[in-house]
């Protein structure tokens, strides 16, 4: 019947659902179990892990790292998590020098420094549009503050220790 405008008094009949599903079977559909058996007792035998090899002291840092400071963009502290999810940021030299691992850039960044201007603490004190410039006056800052060497690869000789 067609649909009406309004509702009705005498409910219409609709036709019953089909089921297309098949019969079940007296037999196993498959030669094989599926599932394996349970041991009698519990294995105890992990899988072997290699040693993780120790850095060699005097051996050059290859490894390529963002930086873990936040960089002011627009007034606004940003981190390389912002960076990667906006990708077209890396075409620019600026934001690739400051997160070379997130940008894919390690070959020409990873022992650059950050191109961006910083924002730091140095003895809980906030600083905030500096650059890595500011090592040729205050060296300290390589070692002090937390992250700045990572940010400031070649002013800091992270690349070379």
């Amino acid at each position: 019947p067609a649909p009406t405008k309004s509702p009705t008094v005498t409910p219409s009949p609709t036709k019953a659902p089909t089921l297309n599903t098949p019969e079940p079977t007296d037999s196993p559909t498959t030669a094989m179990p599926t599932t394996v058996s349970p041991t009698a007792s519990p294995v105890n035998t992990p899988a072997p892990v290699p040693p993780t090899p120790k850095p060699t002291v005097g051996e050059p840092n290859t490894e390529c790292v963002d930086s873990p400071l936040k960089m002011m963009v627009d007034e606004q502290a940003r981190g390389c998590a912002w960076v990667a999810r906006r990708m077209n940021l890396c075409n620019d030299e600026d934001f690739a020098s400051h997160c070379p691992a997130t940008c894919g850039v390690c070959e020409d960044y990873g022992c650059s420094d950050s191109l961006m201007d910083l924002q730091f603490r140095v003895n809980g004190r906030l600083i905030r549009y500096e650059w890595c410039g500011v090592v040729e006056e205050f060296p300290e800052f390589c070692d002090e503050v937390d992250g700045f060497a990572l940010t400031c690869r070649e002013s800091c000789g992270f690349c070379d220790a």
